[in-house]
């Protein structure tokens, strides 16, 4: 099933955040070129899957929003991916790759509310669904705020 079909699967049955983590039928593999084979391949997902999908149903949108907020309440590796996925589809808004915009100001204040509280456990790694352990979450998470700040000019309190 390519990734457009498995979009539309997965907003039917309302399994979008299982779809954004890559569980099961859902999982996009990376490119073997990738550094980490363990995490599905935000960009194809954004690309191929949301954005194709959204020609056709402008409320994935929302859907997509929606699920990344949900995703933020769950565990440390959907907090992790949660940045995946923003830092991937801030660079496609500012590189007009995007369909839309999302809303970022809400979503970006929830985001680093989670990792405040869980700072702890985040700093001593994430472990993904398949059993990895990512020693090095805390020190991306950090990145990625950095590169929200410098390259996405994001205003540093609302991360």
């Amino acid at each position: 099933m390519d990734i457009l079909q498995m979009t539309y699967k997965a907003t039917e049955k309302h399994e979008l955040i299982p779809f954004l983590r890559g569980e099961d039928e859902y999982m996009v593999e990376p490119s073997q070129y990738a550094p980490v084979a363990e995490l599905p391949d935000v960009g194809k997902i954004l690309s191929k899957g949301i954005y194709r999908a959204y020609k056709n149903n402008l409320y994935i949108k929302n859907e997509f929003e929606q699920a990344l907020y949900l995703m933020l309440e769950l565990s440390d590796y959907d907090v992790y991916i949660v940045c995946h996925y923003l830092a991937s589809q801030f660079f496609k808004e500012q590189n007009k790759l995007s369909p839309f915009e999302i809303e970022k100001q809400n979503l970006l204040f929830k985001l680093n509310r989670e990792i405040e509280k869980r700072k702890t456990s985040l700093q001593n790694g994430v472990v993904y669904p398949n059993g990895y352990q990512n020693k090095k979450a805390w020190d991306e998470l950090m990145h990625f705020k950095n590169v929200f700040k410098e390259e996405y000019h994001l205003i540093d309190r609302n991360f």
